[in-house]
């Protein structure tokens, strides 16, 4: 399995992130800081694929994530939480 790039329309704005790995019981979860994007992670998700289902996301307005005018904690979470619901992920690291 080679890495996805994948989207979720959510509140009415695009939501992307990056996925390798199978695994069914962990995923692990990669978040970039201010000034990046889920590019920074291409090494982890191929290094980490055979044990987890590695996801890297596009916080909004990173990236090619769309963004509303004010980005929040409160917005990011929600985010994370979609993909993570979408993906249906039950443990994660």
């Amino acid at each position: 399995m080679g890495i996805e790039t994948k989207k979720l329309t959510y509140k009415n704005r695009e939501v992307f992130y990056r996925l390798n790995g199978s695994s069914k019981d962990t995923a692990l979860v990669l978040i970039h800081g201010l000034a990046g994007d889920s590019r920074l992670y291409h090494n982890q998700l191929k290094f980490f694929a055979p044990f987890f289902k590695v996801i890297a996301i596009d916080l909004p307005g990173h990236g090619i994530s769309e963004s509303e005018a004010v980005s929040s904690l409160d917005l990011y979470s929600d985010d994370v939480a979609e993909v993570l619901s979408r993906e249906e992920i039950k443990s994660l690291i």
